[in-house]
């Protein structure tokens, strides 16, 4: 096979790879399954040519790995935005396909760039020192960015994935992003199987105890209650999404919320975000009294 062919070829298992990870949420939550794909794309990473052996071309190599994997992954999970923006938007077909691909184009720049930079700082690191430290820390960084550049995406950061995995207990102490940071950390280790049998006892020996202690640290109750219960309210209007945006309908969904509003007290009261689907100095005179007080204004 020609040198571009393989080419491509990587990319598509990248772009496919990236894919799978949506499977990791709701309602699958295949949280091993992104173990898997994770330690796929290190073995890909860990297999390039070191920099001492190559040009700039091995880096633009990691560039692209990462952006087609990262493609892979929001274009598959946030596949919705094609029906927002066609059924309920009124986009046409083919435009609403183009934007979904330029925004999936777009966010997988940032793990394009954070296989970039660790392709970069390899240089004479051992496979172990790339797939334990430096790829982890440069994707969750890039992870990290992403949730913060430009107001942040942070959609379907890996963290989110192991909310009822054995990483679960790190969330208190790590956060989303320091949890998927040690997931990929748990993959670097289940690919660095050699040829010695004694390497291999040692690596699965790390897994192991890996995961004990992080099963272990999910036991713990890092946060305990402070004063008296408090009553919480949670509101849904169910109205349908074809209806909720419709200026003929804004009335009847504000009277709705409002009725379900003062139906009863709490000391909190949560609507979705589109319970009052216009500014506020657009609303009603009869619903901005009930609005601005309960907003504690």
């Amino acid at each position: 096979m020609k040198p571009w062919g393989r080419t491509l070829r990587t990319l598509g298992i990248a772009a496919g790879m990236g894919a799978l990870p949506a499977l990791n949420f709701l309602p699958h939550w295949q949280w091993l399954l992104q173990l898997v794909v994770l330690s796929c794309l290190l073995r890909l990473m860990v297999r390039l040519p070191r920099q001492q052996d190559t040009s700039e071309k091995v880096h633009r190599l990691a560039f692209i790995q990462g952006w087609a994997f990262g493609f892979g992954w929001i274009i598959a999970s946030v596949y919705w935005l094609y029906i927002a923006m066609h059924r309920f938007g009124d986009m046409p077909a083919p435009l609403a396909v183009v934007a979904l691909i330029l925004f999936s184009l777009f966010i997988g720049i940032f793990p394009g760039l954070s296989l970039y930079a660790a392709s970069k700082l390899r240089r004479d690191s051992s496979d172990t020192v790339y797939a334990l430290a430096i790829i982890p820390a440069c994707f969750a960084l890039g992870e990290w960015l992403r949730g913060w550049f430009l107001t942040g995406f942070p959609w379907n950061v890996s963290g989110y994935a192991h909310v009822d995995s054995i990483f679960s207990g790190l969330f208190p102490l790590l956060g989303v992003y320091g949890t998927g940071w040690i997931a990929l950390v748990f993959a670097g280790i289940a690919i660095l199987a050699s040829q010695s049998w004694r390497a291999k006892l040692i690596n699965f020996s790390a897994l192991v105890s890996f995961a004990i202690v992080c099963s272990l640290l999910g036991h713990i109750e890092w946060s305990q209650p402070q004063g008296q219960p408090i009553k919480v309210r949670l509101l849904q209007g169910n109205i349908s999404q074809d209806a909720k945006f419709a200026s003929e309908r804004v009335i009847d969904s504000l009277q709705l919320y409002q009725r379900m509003i003062q139906q009863d007290s709490a000391d909190l009261i949560a609507t979705p975000e589109t319970a009052f689907p216009t500014f506020m100095h657009m609303l009603p005179a009869q619903s901005q009294p009930l609005v601005t007080r309960r907003a504690g204004r």
